[in-house]
C-alpha cells in the first residue's frame, strides 16, 4: 500500500464531516501521499510531534511509524501529551 492510502480510503468511507490530516517526514513517501490530497484530506510533510499543535484530534493513527522511532516510549509519551 502507498503513503496517505490508508487516509484516503477512511475519507472515501466517513461521513462529509470528517476530516483528516497527514504528517509525512519522508520527501519522497509525502509525494505520494500529496498526490492524494482533496478536500477534508491534507497532508503535510512534517514530524507531527516536533512542534506545538493547536489543532485538536478525534483520533490519531501511527501507520508504518513505530519501527522507524528510535525510542518508541519517548515517541509515546510525546504523542499522549497530543489533545485528543
Amino acid at each position: 500500500m502507498r503513503a496517505g492510502e490508508i487516509l484516503n480510503v477512511l475519507h472515501k468511507e466517513m461521513a462529509d464531516s470528517v476530516s483528516f490530516k497527514g504528517y509525512e517526514i519522508s520527501p519522497q513517501a509525502y509525494e505520494f501521499c500529496k498526490a492524494r490530497e482533496k478536500e477534508r484530506l491534507t497532508f503535510l510533510n512534517e514530524d507531527a510531534l516536533s512542534f506545538n499543535s493547536y489543532d485538536e484530534y478525534d483520533a490519531v493513527l501511527c501507520i508504518d511509524v513505530f519501527e522507524h522511532v528510535e525510542n518508541y516510549i519517548d515517541f509515546i509519551r510525546k504523542l499522549k501529551a497530543w489533545r485528543i
